[in-house]
């Protein structure tokens, strides 16, 4: 029986059940007057919404095939397409094959018209429709992304900047949203979040209900004092006369609360070790274990502050929903006025015009007579509340209040299906509420869905509640062997493990677990292989024998690709998944290493070399001036330009030319000088017509014009990489509006490292290894799939302002309040805390069954020695150890040493689908870096290829030491980030004198780093060190110049000689600065016949200080304690940025470094050795065109601190 032919239907379709198969089959079943009542429904009056336009697409395709299948004249053709199950029912009625033929052909005419498409362009079509009735102007225009996001961060300043210029609520409001969010920037993010969230909750800001904050603290208090009455109860207990401490600073609440001598009694209570079983005991540990914190002692003064500063919480909690309030009010209303409407509009307007019209919702739901919603798991609230809108029956509708919505037992009992998997919901970030599923299949099915879906009992309806559809699952798997089903029914009952039995968690319900139809079940069985880390040393070079964590587990992974290959297999059968979007480089390094081709693809579509290059020209046609994207283009295949070149065409002032003053003739290369003659006529062209194009023909005549199809053929995998050219071109045509909007929406995507790719698309040709993300493959499959990191956790978002739903009931507004001397942790933020953990491991549990059920014939997992708890890989390695995989086909077990002792592929020839052997590289005569690659490169090739090319981070065990465990925030790239950012805004006027504590741990928080942590304590007070020190008040008091973070570009050849001294000066005037006299005749550059390559340098000087009597100090910014450890490390980059600044100012200056972890007051200052720009030059050339990056001797490596040493020398682990 198919369901939705005779009612209302919810189907859980598990992961290649065949889910299209059954929307398309219900579909035709109503086409050809199969359904309940036998009568022919037209397309024109059938809705399918899904959650995307590919999905959409595909669904249309699907059906016009089945259609036409039906209506033709093949006998054979006519049945398979019909399907047995419609079949069945057309022969029951005494339908024969000519008279289906016919309602199929009338269904395939109407087909073009038929309404199948996402939830957001249904809605926009009823809104143009009934909008004079709505209030709303038919002509509105849908917002690009980019404008809303314009719309809602002005929306955001402008209410924050009134408020705190007011009084008030508003104005207390606004304080605690900056304080608690860290500054602006990060307040604009977060609510940029909430709002999105309240869209697709479909609720106003002053719906969300707040928590008695002010009675939280009081049960604090009063829990407090009980407890320590308790502990002060037991005369000999150690605990006792602490307890008494704690209870005297309470008795003075009466008159006034000593909140310092409160918090250090607490405090010494909690930490005290002694008397843990005395009477009181108990409740002292529940008590501090309900509050977060690092030890007991801050738990302690995190209750006090919470106990003190209660009185004021439920005003600060008032004022932060009247801010967000007046921002939401404001930024519709905007919206509203111009006639422009996001995509959150779309869905709430339509929702709130069928709710406070019933006539209106009566019409639109009047020209539908069955309405299809697939990937139900992937919609939002307010999504829901428009299917019942649109499902109501009209005497319920009539009986509506405007206003009031309507419940599931108001729908027509036919004409609505809803297909979904709540095991594969994973795209939480754009709005989507897994619990919305179990929560519409239950309000729908009753109790018969709680039970199928093994809901929590908050989450099953009672007995006699109402029933008005069927329920069903899709459990028969079409896509994956008996091995693979059999493993991922094994794992996912023992991974999927609720912790708050909230509606969002999922147990892997018997009714929903995989098995193999009988027509697969003597087929191939498939294969688990598990990859097991045995802890042996192979036998092979350094870099892989002594390899650790990700970096093993990535090589074992290229091994078993290489060995694949060896047994005859297809690279192109292969893909290897991961969760983190990090872990590819550190794949892709790996697969690199043994010689395996593969192609990346699914979440970096705008990070891949040639959508760079052709979205360079979108912005050079905007910003004509845009050196960046004309020196993209000039180096790119695009130009082809060298960097000889790029320099002959620059200007020692302003860089690189504008095209139009190019001069290619006075190039010193004749090839050159032709390349930049035809670059300089094309860009001309393109120039003059792109702005007055779309943004899909803009990138259409790049392609042509600058020939692009015939220049990627040349290259590696160049049918890929024009694939996601032509990919750029379905995004541009999918936005629309006009190119500047385009550049635009492409540079927010950049910035936010985000891709609208819905799933990975590969050429058929392409033999390579498909390496992705697992919010890439979904909807694809492989015919073997490898799990990257099985062991990596999904990361709770602990927002500073957010909403918390239990239940049915209205969300819960929660704000982090900040106290004056650290955080405020009231119980609806634990709360919030504590839903924000289970919901991060649920989203963890469902992308692991997500990759789990992407393989066809083999699923390999690898998996580390030890895994952390909440991980795929724990709970596989306990199935392992269990032995619970022993009776499964096809299982193998690959030891990780003997992988890693693999054997390199060789590619010996370019046959069809494999890739060309790689060019020679173009003879350069000189290099381009910044002083930190250039630095890295000096200390050692290999270093600056794992860091600089690969973007591995270096691990923090420096020497080969463990490097201790450190708080979440205490990553050193965000304390030097914000110390940088603090040092840079310090006012000149305040150095040399005792800085204002709390103004400079502002800085910090602004910069991003938690001044309250213990990093931030450190780093508070280096700087603190520093600014109130003698070299800070030497500077204000000498200065004649301060410069900071100063960017400067030079070019340095060959070996280093003496210069003349400069003239004298007046100190007074700022001649330093200026740039150094050159030769009338500098462009184009003169190259001696024997001159070695030339170094152009990119430095950014941290200070630069130039003092009354001439001479120039340049300070580079180190969290570090210094004492000269360090010296061999940063010598290298001091030295650069001395040749820079000589080069670029005709002074030596004196350099050194700012040890801001260290004890002294003033920089230290060092003399570097002298570097040789041409060798530099020469030896990074020479290591590019081979592509060769040599390792250096491991003394060399310790005494630089390398984090690389126990991966690029086998001894280090000896």
């Amino acid at each position: 029986m198919i369901p939705g032919l005779a009612r209302n239907a919810v189907v859980a379709a598990s992961a290649g059940t065949g889910k299209t198969e059954l929307l398309t089959s219900i579909y035709l079943g109503h086409c050809l007057g199969l359904h309940g009542d036998g009568g022919l429904v037209s397309p024109t009056r059938i809705v399918a919404t899904t959650f995307s336009r590919a999905a959409a697409r595909e669904i249309r395709e699907r059906l016009e095939k089945r259609l036409t299948g039906v209506a033709g004249s093949d006998p054979a053709e006519h049945e398979r397409r019909l399907g047995a199950g419609l079949l069945a029912i057309a022969q029951e009625r005494g339908l024969g094959r000519a008279e289906l033929a016919r309602r199929a052909a009338r269904a395939l005419e109407d087909l073009p018209d038929a309404s199948i498409d996402t939830l957001h362009n249904l809605c926009g079509r009823i809104l143009r429709e009934h909008g004079l009735e709505l209030n709303i102007a038919p002509s509105f225009t849908i917002l690009e992304e980019q404008r809303a996001l314009e719309d809602t961060e002005q929306a955001i300043d402008e209410v924050l900047s009134e408020a705190l210029d007011g009084d008030g609520l508003l104005q207390l409001g606004a304080q605690q949203l900056l304080d608690a969010s860290g500054g602006l920037d990060r307040l604009r993010g977060w609510m940029l979040g909430l709002l999105a969230r309240l869209d697709d909750e479909g609720l106003d800001a002053s719906e969300l209900l707040r928590g008695d904050e002010g009675r939280s603290a009081e049960r604090a208090r009063v829990a407090l004092y009980e407890v320590c009455r308790e502990l002060a109860s037991d005369e000999s207990s150690p605990r006792a006369p602490l307890a008494r401490r704690v209870l005297d600073a309470l008795a003075t609440a009466e008159t006034r609360l000593d909140a310092d001598r409160l918090s250090r009694a607490f405090a010494e209570l909690a930490a005290e070790k002694k008397g843990r079983n005395s009477p009181g005991s108990e409740g002292l540990k529940l008590l501090l274990e309900r509050t977060r914190g690092t030890n007991n002692a801050e738990r302690a003064r995190a209750i006090v502050r919470l106990i003190v500063e209660g009185p004021t919480l439920d005003a600060r909690l008032e004022g932060v929903s009247l801010v967000i309030s007046e921002i939401q009010r404001r930024l519709r209303q905007r919206h509203v006025d111009q006639h422009s409407l996001g995509f959150g509009d779309l869905l709430r307007l339509t929702r709130d015009g069928l709710r406070d019209f019933p006539e209106v919702a009566r019409a639109a739901g009047a020209r539908i007579d069955l309405l299809l919603v697939d990937e139900f798991q992937d919609t939002s609230r307010v999504q829901c509340e428009l299917l019942l809108l649109l499902r109501e029956r009209p005497e319920r509708n009539r009986a509506r209040s405007p206003g009031s919505l309507p419940v599931a037992a108001d729908i027509a009992d036919r004409g609505l299906v809803v297909v979904g998997d709540r095991k594969q919901s994973i795209y939480g970030f754009r709005g989507a509420d897994v619990s919305v599923f179990a929560e519409l299949s239950t309000s729908l099915a009753g109790t018969r869905a709680a039970q199928l879906l093994d809901l929590p009992p908050s989450a099953t309806p009672p007995e006699d509640a109402p029933v008005v559809a069927d329920v069903t699952t899709l459990v028969d798997s079409y896509r994956s062997d008996r091995a693979i089903v059999d493993a991922v029914n094994l794992i996912s009952e023992r991974d999927f493990a609720p912790k708050l039995q909230q509606s969002f968690e999922i147990r892997y319900a018997p009714a929903e677990a995989l098995r193999l139809p009988e027509a697969r079940r003597g087929g191939d069985p498939g294969r688990l292989s598990l990859i097991i880390d045995d802890g042996l040393t192979p036998e092979a070079e350094p870099l892989v024998a002594s390899a650790t964590g990700g970096m093993r587990s990535a090589l074992a992974i290229a091994g078993y690709c290489a060995t694949a290959v060896r047994e005859g297999r297809a690279l192109s059968s292969l893909a290897v998944l991961a969760r983190r979007r990090a872990t590819l480089p550190l794949l892709g390094f790996a697969l690199d290493h043994f010689g395996v081709p593969y192609v990346v693809s699914g979440r970096d579509l705008y990070g891949t070399p040639e959508v760079r290059d052709v979205f360079a020209a979108l912005r050079l046609s905007q910003a004509p001036r845009d050196r960046h994207a004309l020196a993209v283009i000039a180096r790119s295949p695009l130009g082809g330009l060298s960097d000889q070149a790029l320099l002959e065409l620059s200007d020692p002032k302003r860089g690189l030319l504008p095209v139009h003053e190019w001069e290619p003739s006075r190039l010193s290369r004749s090839e050159d000088a032709t390349l930049a003659q035809l670059l300089q006529q094309r860009l001309t062209d393109y120039l003059r017509i792109a702005p007055r194009v779309s943004p899909r023909d803009a990138i259409f005549d790049v392609v042509e014009r600058f020939e692009l199809a015939a220049v990627l053929s040349q290259l590696p995998r160049g049918a890929v990489r024009l694939a996601n050219v032509g990919r750029l071109q379905e995004i541009a045509a999918t936005h629309g509006g006009n190119l500047a909007a385009f550049v635009r929406f492409v540079n927010r995507q950049i910035a936010l490292e985000t891709d609208e790719t819905e799933a990975a698309v590969f050429s058929a040709a392409d033999d390579a290894v498909r390496l992705l993300t697992i919010h890439g493959s979904k909807g694809l499959a492989f015919p073997t799939v490898i799990l990257g990191d099985a062991e990596a956790v999904e990361k709770p978002q602990y927002a500073p302002v957010g909403m918390l739903r239990r239940g049915t009931d209205k969300p819960l507004l929660v704000v982090r309040h900040a106290g004056e001397d650290g955080p405020i942790v009231t119980e609806s933020q634990t709360a919030l805390s504590e839903d924000a953990s289970a919901r991060a491991s649920a989203e963890r549990q469902r992308l692991s069954y997500v990759a789990l059920t992407r393989a066809q014939h083999e699923l390999v997992i690898a998996l580390p020695v030890r895994a952390s708890g909440g991980s795929l890989a724990k709970t596989v390695l306990d199935l392992h150890t269990e032995g619970a995989f022993a009776d499964l086909p096809g299982l193998r077990q690959l030891a990780v040493s003997e992988l890693l002792a693999t054997q390199k592929l060789t590619p010996t020839s370019t046959a069809e689908g494999q890739d060309p052997p790689l060019r020679p590289a173009p003879r350069s005569t000189s290099a381009v870096l910044g002083v930190t690659a250039l630095s890295d490169f000096q200390l050692c090739p290999r270093r600056f290829s794992l860091v600089q090319l690969h973007g591995l981070a270096e691990p923090r065990q420096g020497s080969g030491e463990r490097a201790p465990a450190r708080e979440p925030d205490a990553d050193p790239r965000l304390a030097g980030i914000a110390a940088h950012y603090a040092l840079e805004r310090w006012p000149l006027e305040r150095w040399g004198e005792a800085p204002d504590a709390a103004l400079l741990a502002e800085a910090l928080e602004q910069g991003g780093l938690a001044a309250g942590s213990d990093v931030g304590q450190r780093t508070l007070a280096g700087l603190t060190r520093f600014l109130q020190g003698p070299y800070a008040a030497l500077v204000r008091r000498e200065a004649v110049r301060v410069e900071r973070e100063v960017s400067v570009t030079v070019s340095l050849s060959g070996a280093v000689s003496p210069r003349r001294p400069p003239p004298k000066v007046n100190p007074n005037q700022l001649e330093l600065f200026a740039p150094a006299p050159r030769p009338a005749a500098s462009l184009p550059l003169a190259r001696a016949p024997n001159a070695g390559p030339e170094l152009v340098v990119k430095a950014t000087l941290d200070l630069l200080v130039e003092l009354r009597d001439g001479s120039i100090h340049v300070i580079d910014y180190k969290r570090s304690r210094g004492g000269g450890a360090d010296h061999d490390r940063y010598a290298p980059q001091l030295a650069l940025y001395r040749s820079v600044v000589r080069e670029r100012f005709g002074k030596v200056p004196k350099v050194g470094l700012l040890h801001l972890l260290g004890a002294a007051e003033e920089p230290e200052w060092l003399t570097p050795a002298e570097l040789d720009p041409g060798a530099l030059a020469s030896a990074f050339l020479a290591a590019r065109a081979t592509d060769e990056w040599p390792s250096v001797p491991e003394a060399r490596c310790r005494s630089v601190h390398c984090g690389f040493i126990s991966a690029c020398h086998f001894s280090a682990n000896a």
